[in-house]
């Protein structure tokens, strides 16, 4: 290529000298027009020189470098060639038209060009040996054509005039003469060829791979030599069995719940791991990237050696983190739990970030480069991390609530409801007692229960606000005790905060209920609890409700204090259960407390939005549920019915019928059957229950039955000037009463309700019946517009779903359900899968403790038209 080019730019000089001094008389020769090179370019040979000298270097900058460097020498290289091919050509023109002086230069450039054996004699380059390379036409110079017909560089001897004949006609036809200027000059340039810069590219490309297939090889060899790269298994084997020896170590240390010595040997396997990263980081990254490409299978695998090192070294630094945690925790008595939540908040971010780090690297592993013994292996693996990583960020996030909580971030001060679920009201209870709890770093400073209980906050509400209409039995005049009026608990939470302010009360970062049903699970695990002077009695799971509600109804002796007994008790209970160190009895502790959430008898309200949204999203806000498909929630209110609520079982029927047109018409049955006696101390007397039916909005009452409205003389009316609520106004408010049952009907919470009074006495049941048309039609639906199901994507299925929820604090119900679909309809998926079904629809029966979610899809008779919106 040097040889080359010095041959080149000798030529050149030489058609330099010979193309005249005066620029005015002469025009650039024949040869320099073909070559078309920019003076800037006859040193190029010499920067390619550099470049190649530099080749080297092009690996460590990756693949793209190269190829773009290469791009650069192929387009010098190409350029050269092909001029030197036009310089080749034209000489053998010249020759066999009798210019054979020009033939010495020439033929040494060819000689270079193809191969050939370089003459003995060396070519005359002087100025009187070769001719000028103009060529006259009608006394006019002009010059030769740069696009003229290509020929081999060896011609026979019958073939000159044949060729000299198609070079004529391609120089006419291709090249037409250069038409001059009135100074007679012509043009001194030549047409680039359109798709050069695609010929050069796609050239580059295909010789940039062929130089990477020819050097890389070698590249691998000396790294071979100099670092024993091809050994790189052997030399990290010692290293890597030793952190493999400290991972199943620390497993082994933490199945015993030895997690100082886990905590131990997860150090050391990082300590192992970054010693094979120190081995291994001779090899350059650039080399390790092109190594996962390669056809071996244990050179894609080393390609992959970062990513591993990275996943070793994070799943370590993980295990350390949460050995601290387990060791923190070990043998930690509840009275020190908030200390360790807050001591073990930073180490759960740290191992939840870290995991989050561990599933990205395992994710950055290509699964082909993953030897085919162990690939169901890493899959599996990688699965189990992302699944690690996101409970670690779950646990994180409730880490830090917790420590928002708690108080550690600011002081935080709390109400707490107890809801008598013994007399229902709409979130659980009659509000009877309520404390005042503040916490500050973790400690609860202040436990306050006022001895009046909540009728203490009457004396502190100036605003006479008018309350639903059913509590004028009792009072129309709305207090804090009553404000829990709605199923939902977030509605009802935040107008108890609302009426303890008004109340002269504080205001409070949230609220949180409870229901005796949660105590008495508690007491029945840890044992009786002795209450000492003045009451002189032992307290038990059996006798909690009726010691507590017997001091109530005596006044606490007479001293006008009927709730001090429940701010005496709750802080031996909250002692006892922080003194509790038995671990299989603690985790029974936390399996109460997590099914009394699950099954509403624990409510939280916060007005943090991150608290609320984390304890929405676990389901244990009391919200009710948003669905567009059927819906059922039965809510009682006791209003002057005593404790009766105790001895009330009840049993809920709900039938939904699918009609031939489509149309869903549901039938609810409800029982209420009073088991007590007239002779039972507090439940011995009639229940008067406020009863609403919450059913999809739009529903459309067409009867009702079994309903007892208590006698107008019981009622008192609200006073002149009283202020109504606008929570009320804009549902109860906006009510109608259904003919001839007199059942109120209205729009609340997002849903239509149903709401009428009934009696029962003990002793006695009653039957309450609804039938109603829901909104919607049964027609095949496209699922993929659904958001709560998703078993199918076909537009030619249609869809039942009942979604039955509980009420909040009320006793497990009996629940039936059946479905009938009478077209000709054939049931092709259910939900739950072990739900009883027949081919036309399903009979259901279950104990509503929490919620019920039952969902059927139908193959539907062709009549059934489809949804169109």
């Amino acid at each position: 290529m040097r040889k080359i080019a010095q041959n080149v730019k000798k030529n050149l000089v030489y058609i330099s000298k010979t193309s005249g001094s005066n620029p005015e008389q002469s025009r650039p020769s024949r040869f320099l027009v073909n070559l078309t090179i920019n003076p800037t370019n006859l040193n190029r040979p010499a920067k390619s020189e550099k470049k190649v000298i530099k080749f080297s270097r092009w690996l460590k900058n990756g693949f793209f470098i190269i190829v773009k460097l290469f791009f650069s020498l192929y387009v010098f290289a190409r350029s050269v060639f092909q001029k030197i091919k036009n310089l080749i050509f034209f000489g053998l023109i010249d020759f066999f038209s009798g210019k054979k002086k020009f033939i010495p230069a020439k033929l040494h450039i060819l000689s270079l060009v193809f191969g050939q054996k370089k003459s003995s004699q060396s070519p005359d380059f002087s100025q009187d040996s070769l001719p000028k390379p103009r060529e006259e036409e009608n006394g006019q110079e002009r010059d030769a054509c740069p696009n003229a017909l290509a020929v081999q560089p060896m011609l026979a001897a019958g073939q000159i005039d044949e060729l000299e004949s198609a070079v004529a006609a391609k120089d006419e036809a291709v090249c037409p003469p250069l038409p001059l200027a009135d100074s007679g000059q012509g043009k001194d340039f030549v047409e680039l060829d359109q798709n050069f810069r695609r010929k050069c590219f796609f050239g580059a490309l295909n010789l940039a791979v062929v130089l990477l297939a020819v050097i890389l090889p070698f590249k691998f060899i000396s790294l071979s030599l100099q670092n024993d790269w091809l050994n790189l298994p052997g030399q990290i084997k010692g290293v890597s069995e030793t952190a493999a020896d400290s991972f199943n170590a620390a497993l082994a240390n933490l199945r015993d719940f030895d997690f100082l010595a886990a905590q131990d040997n997860f150090q050391k396997a990082g300590g192992a791991l970054e010693s094979a990263r120190a081995q291994i980081s001779q090899i350059n990254e650039n080399l390790l990237s092109i190594m996962k490409f390669m056809p071996a299978e244990k050179l894609r695998l080393a390609g992959e050696v970062e990513s591993i090192l990275n996943v070793g070294e994070l799943g370590a630094a993980i295990g350390e983190h949460l050995s601290w945690v387990a060791a923190a925790w070990q043998g930690t008595a509840p009275a020190a739990w908030a200390e360790k939540i807050y001591a073990s908040h930073s180490h759960l971010i740290a191992a939840s970030r870290l995991a989050d780090g561990l599933a990205d690297q395992l994710g950055r592993i290509g699964e082909k480069n993953i030897p085919e013994q162990y690939r169901s292996q890493f899959l599996s693996t990688r699965e189990t991390a992302i699944r690690a990583a996101d409970s670690l960020r779950e646990l994180s996030f409730f880490g830090n609530l917790m420590v928002k909580i708690l108080g550690f971030e600011r002081k935080t001060r709390y109400l707490l409801v107890f809801q008598n679920n013994s007399e229902m009201r709409g979130s659980g209870g009659f509000v009877g007692s309520y404390a005042l709890v503040d916490f500050d770093r973790g400690e609860i400073k202040n436990l306050e229960v006022p001895p009046g209980g909540s009728y203490d906050t009457a004396g502190g509400l100036l605003k006479n606000i008018i309350a639903p209409e059913p509590l004028w039995l009792v009072n129309p005049r709305w207090h804090f005790w009553d404000a829990n009026w709605w199923p939902d608990w977030p509605t009802s939470a935040r107008k108890l905060a609302w009426f303890l302010e008004k109340s002269d009360g504080p205001t409070v970062d949230g609220v949180i209920a409870l229901t005796p049903t949660v105590v008495e699970d508690i007491l029945r695990l840890l044992g009786p609890i002795r209450l000492g002077e003045p009451y002189d009695t032992t307290i038990d799971a059996d006798n909690f409700w009726s010691i507590v509600q017997t001091t109530v109804e005596n006044k606490n002796g007479g001293e006008n204090t009927p709730k001090k007994i429940i701010g005496d008790f709750l802080p031996l209970l909250l002692d006892r259960l922080s003194a509790e160190k038995d671990k299989a009895r603690l985790s029974k502790a936390a399996g109460i407390l997590w099914q009394a959430m699950d099954e509403k008898n624990i409510l939280y309200y916060f007005t943090d939005n991150e608290l609320q949204e984390f304890f929405l999203r676990w389901g244990w806000a009391g919200e009710m549920k948003n669905t567009k498909w059927d819906y059922l929630l039965v809510a009682h209110a006791n209003i002057a019915g005593g404790k009766s609520d105790r001895a009330i079982r009840e049993t809920i029927k709900h039938e939904a019928l699918i009609q031939a047109d489509g149309a869903i018409v549901d039938t609810l049955t409800i029982i209420r059957e009073h088991t007590a006696s007239k002779q039972d101390q507090f439940i011995g007397v009639r229940n008067n229950d406020w009863l609403r039916v919450y059913v999809p909005m739009g529903s459309v009452l067409l009867e009702a039955s079994g309903f007892s409205r208590p006698d107008s003389q019981y009622f008192s009316y609200p006073a002149a000037g009283a202020e109504a609520d606008p929570d009320i106004l804009r549902g109860e408010g906006q009510s109608f009463a259904h003919y001839p049952s007199g059942t109120k009907v209205y729009n609340e919470l997002g849903k239509t309700v149903f709401a009428n009074w009934t009696q029962v006495d003990p002793g006695e049941t009653l039957i309450v019946t609804f039938k109603y048309r829901l909104p919607f039609r049964f027609s095949p639906l496209a699922f993929s517009n659904s958001t709560e199901l998703d078993a199918s994507q076909s537009a030619e299925l249609a869809p039942y779903v009942l979604l039955a929820e509980k009420q909040p604090g009320a006793k497990t119900a009996k629940f039936y359900s059946r479905l009938v679909c009478a077209p000709a309809a054939n049931l092709v998926w259910r939900y739950p899968q072990g739900l009883n079904t027949s081919p036309r629809g399903w009979d259901v029966s279950l104990d509503l403790s929490r919620q019920a979610y039952l969902a059927a899809l139908f193959q539907p008779a062709a009549a059934i038209s489809p949804i169109t919106n």
